[in-house]
């Protein structure tokens, strides 16, 4: 046990520590080390899983991915003499071998952006190979909603366990009884500001497209009948139309003329059942 700990910290755990540390310290753009540094793919094991997360910040050429942000940040505080194992389990996750980063990404790239990103991302999420997407909970309940609203063919599963649990909040020093403090608690107690975030994390995807259009969801588009790519639909309902409105008429019609036969047919035999009777009168002798 102690061999192949011993094993994984010298061949992965400290040179993949080393690297992200140092990509991470010398990204491009930043000042104080005009030497660039870019992601190295190499080590990427395709049959792996391929842990995607969005990047910290919104010009990604000066970030790193969410989740491998968390990682080098265990990665750093890790200590062979004081270990903690529950706080450190996930990293085993922390190996060159499987990608966090898009396919293709390079931080010498000057045309990225996050939204280039972020399109990439989710088209790597859709399609359903060994591929997952970490995220805060908050976020990646809103990811998730509009995958499934936007991609409705494909079934998408959010897990329910969790990585890397911590307290998030507003701290207040030396409130006292301030009305502010009072007011400002009462909205939170309300669910006033829960309810503020997740609207403001939906308000990020408002004007998002999809990064993927299959040809079946194409198909399912509705079509204006009003143009001339809709000549036949318009056909059919105008004929449908003719023909719903045609039936009730031919209905009355037929009735009205029936009744009036019956009339007819009704008046001639009580004429003839209504002839007056002769009477035979004798004359007295």
């Amino acid at each position: 046990m102690d061999r192949d700990k011993s094993k994984w910290l010298s061949d992965t755990f400290f040179p993949f520590r080393t690297h992200i540390r140092e990509l991470y310290e010398r990204l491009p753009l930043n000042p104080y080390f005009p030497n660039k540094v870019d992601v190295n793919l190499t080590g990427v094991d395709n049959t792996c899983f391929r842990i995607l997360s969005a990047f910290e910040d919104i010009t990604p050429l000066k970030a790193l991915p969410e989740f491998l942000g968390v990682l080098l940040s265990l990665a750093s505080h890790y200590s062979l003499d004081h270990v903690i194992p529950e706080a450190f389990k996930d990293l085993i996750l922390w190996s060159p071998k499987h990608a966090f980063f898009p396919k293709n990404f390079s931080y010498l790239d000057g045309t990225l952006t996050f939204s280039i990103l972020r399109r990439n991302i989710e088209r790597e999420v859709l399609q359903c190979g060994k591929t997952v997407f970490v995220g805060k909970s908050s976020e990646i309940t809103v990811e998730y909603e509009f995958l499934s609203r936007k991609y409705p063919d494909v079934k998408f599963f959010m897990s329910g366990e969790s990585i890397q649990n911590y307290p998030s909040g507003i701290s207040i020093r030396n409130g006292w009884n301030s009305r502010v403090i009072r007011g400002f608690k009462s909205v939170v107690e309300a669910g006033i500001w829960s309810y503020v975030e997740k609207v403001e994390l939906r308000g990020k995807n408002l004007n998002r497209t999809p990064a993927f259009v299959s040809e079946k969801m194409k198909d399912d588009r509705p079509v204006n009948i009003a143009t001339l790519k809709g000549k036949w639909p318009t056909v059919f309902v105008l004929v449908g139309c003719l023909i719903s409105v045609s039936i009730p008429m031919f209905i009355v019609e037929c009735s009205r003329i029936l009744r009036k036969s019956i009339s007819n047919v009704c008046r001639v035999n009580f004429r003839g059942l209504t002839r007056p009777k002769r009477t035979i009168v004798k004359a007295a002798a």
